[in-house]
């Protein structure tokens, strides 16, 4: 009887949705209410326009900005639209194209406010079912681009390579006031996993002039919009960057929550943060890009960049861009003199992976196969090559040996590296469960009057806190128990050296930093839910946009019917685990007697068996959602 009843749903549901596609051809002549009905807030500037748009529910939003007020709204509709009607609750409100509408008779519920849309055109009338909701609390940014049609938001998230997209930008606070407005050059998309597998997108933007975007982040050209699609929380990033100040890490980046409009349309909410670069209000080191561009204006090495692999031992054999013991650089560039009183140019470095490192322009592969990027210089030179790959490789040496120790050079691992940064941030990272760690997104910079590396700045926490998947053997890495970082090879390199275990153990102790995280971040009142009572209501629009539980991308999936509320507790839970789990497992450390338990590897499948199951658990999912069609409607 069961199965038969299934099979009825799935009947009736397949005739029921010929029935909606017969029905919304038969009405697609109408005028459309995403251009008839328009949200439109005049300023000094401009207007701001926000346009009703569908989720993915299928039903019609009107998504407002926080400063929004219900009793003041200013509503506008097209010309060709003679009069607009609103009405809900038993109460009509008639709309003054331009002028202020007080639609507070209408609204019922909490945050989710349905009304009906009535339209008059020639003399004959449309209505809509339109849904009302508002953010608070957070500022909005306005992005409205200089050219929509050819290089508008699909261009921009069709590549990270599109760079042709510029426009203007406002940032509206939740009172309403006018916080910026300016030219923006470049808007494109950003990021790794995110952008290739989320449909939700993150962008970098590029401003015309320097600005302060962010409170305590300093005054910069570059920006990048997160898009936080793993974090259905929305704030890992947040909390991390929180606490890598906690732990006097260096350059946390600045972040706030912010409502994005990308011409006219809601696309959710987005952190906007502060990018990891050299800088004056970022990296505060020597920018030696600029050096090598002031040494090569004008010529023909630098407006056309040839790059070519060599030995780091010799410096003349030819190797493969990727090789182990190989750097690239851009070959007959002219050498730059160090910047005043320095020996040595400044460096920003970041951990990459083997599929990746190949579309980076400049790097180098250490002698056990690790690939570094020179973020800074971008345009690496033959001389800097040298010095910085051999000197890296004499700090990875030490990391490898047994104790530290480089008899080489007759120098410590920590005589090449900050010893806070390296054990703050492998403490973090480890405390997080963060994926990336030692793999990707991993930074060292190297400032021009220093002869050891930091480790930082942090990035990129999303795929953190239960939510990330392992990349190399694509497990869901959910569990708060385990070892996680010190599965990688550097970070195990410097687990087995026992001043670094013992600084690590202290700081995962009873007494340590790790606890006074753990009460930080998840106490009642603390980061957690600040940040949470902040960002709700405008979660509870991006939820209506973006499916939370990502169900497209199975990695990184969040059980069926995860909420914000159930998120956040999850967090919690997790984080609270977690911590009295590292303290409880480096308790047990005495000397050389410790053990790091790591995940276990994941048991072999049979890729046959698991094609099939894929396609059964698609049909499931299918039969499941016609069914509670089929309930709704009785």
């Amino acid at each position: 009887m069961k199965k038969l009843k299934r099979t009825l749903v799935v009947i009736f549901a397949t005739v029921l949705l010929c029935s909606v596609a017969v029905s919304v051809s038969a009405v697609a002549a109408d005028t459309a209410i995403e251009q008839a009905l328009s949200y439109c807030m005049a300023t000094e500037q401009g207007d701001v326009v926000i346009r009703p748009q569908t989720a993915r529910d299928g039903k019609w939003y009107l998504f407002l900005p926080a400063n929004a007020d219900y009793s003041s709204l200013p509503l506008t509709f097209g010309d060709d639209v003679d009069a607009v009607e609103l009405s809900a609750n038993g109460a009509v409100v008639s709309v003054v194209s331009g002028q202020a509408t007080d639609v507070t008779p209408l609204l019922q519920g909490d945050a989710e406010h349905p009304v009906t849309v009535s339209l008059t055109v020639d003399g004959a009338s449309q209505s809509y079912q339109l849904i009302l909701m508002k953010s608070e609390n957070v500022r909005s940014l306005y992005f409205v681009s200089d050219d929509p049609v050819n290089f508008g938001r699909d261009y921009v998230d069709a590549s990270k390579d599109n760079e042709e997209a510029s426009g203007m930008a406002m940032i509206v606070n939740a009172d309403g006031e006018l916080d910026y407005d300016g030219v923006v050059k470049e808007i494109k998309g950003r990021g790794n996993t995110t952008f290739e597998k989320f449909t939700k997108k993150p962008y970098q933007i590029k401003l015309d002039k320097k600005a302060e975007l962010v409170d305590g982040g300093g005054k910069s050209k570059k920006w990048v919009l997160l898009a936080n699609a793993a974090d259905p929380a929305f704030i890992r990033n947040s909390i991390t960057f929180d606490a890598a100040a906690y732990l006097n890490l260096p350059y946390p980046c600045a972040n706030e929550v912010i409502d994005f409009y990308y011409d006219g349309e809601y696309r959710g909410t987005y952190l906007l943060s502060e990018k990891v670069e050299v800088d004056d209000n970022r990296v505060e080191i020597s920018n030696t890009d600029d050096l090598i561009e002031d040494a090569n204006l004008d010529t023909p090495a630098y407006d056309n960049p040839s790059v070519v692999s060599v030995s780091r031992k010799d410096g003349t054999t030819p190797m493969a861009l990727d090789g182990s013991g190989s750097f690239r650089y851009v070959e007959k560039l002219i050498e730059p003199a160090f910047p005043e009183g320095a020996s040595h140019h400044a460096y920003l470095l970041e951990f990459e992976l083997e599929a990746r490192y190949p579309d980076e322009l400049t790097g180098f592969v250490t002698d056990r196969a690790q690939r570094i990027v020179t973020k800074t210089p971008e345009y690496l030179t033959y001389d800097q090559g040298m010095y910085i790959a051999n000197f890296w490789q004499e700090f990875e040496d030490a990391v490898y040996s047994k104790d530290g120790y480089n008899a080489a050079t007759g120098k410590y691992y920590y005589d090449y590296c900050d010893l806070d940064s390296l054990v703050n941030a492998y403490v973090l990272n480890e405390f997080v469960k963060n994926c990336d760690y030692y793999e990707s997104s991993t930074f060292f910079y190297l400032a021009e009057n220093s002869d050891k590396f930091v480790c930082g700045p942090l990035w990129d926490y999303d795929l953190a806190y239960g939510t990330g998947y392992d990349l190399n053997r694509e497990s869901v890495v959910t569990k708060p128990e385990y070892f996680y970082s010190a599965a990688k090879p550097f970070a195990a390199a410097l687990m087995k050296i026992e001043s670094f275990r013992n600084a690590v153990q202290q700081k995962m102790s009873a007494d340590g930093e790790v606890q006074a995280l753990r009460h930080l971040i998840c106490d009642e009142g603390g980061w957690i839910d600040t940040y949470a009572a902040e960002i709700a209501a405008s979660q509870a629009m991006n939820y209506k946009l973006w499916d939370i539980c990502n169900a497209d991308v199975p990695a990184v999936s969040q059980p069926a019917g995860t909420t914000f509320d159930s998120a956040i507790a999850g967090l919690k839970n997790f984080i609270s685990v977690r911590a009295d789990w590292l303290t409880e497992q480096t308790a047990q450390w005495s000397g050389d007697n410790y053990t790091i338990q790591t995940e276990p590897e994941p048991e072999e499948t049979n890729p046959i068996l698991e094609f099939f199951e894929m396609i059964l658990d698609f049909f499931r999912t299918i039969i499941d959602w016609f069914e509670k069609l089929f309930n709704a409607l009785g």
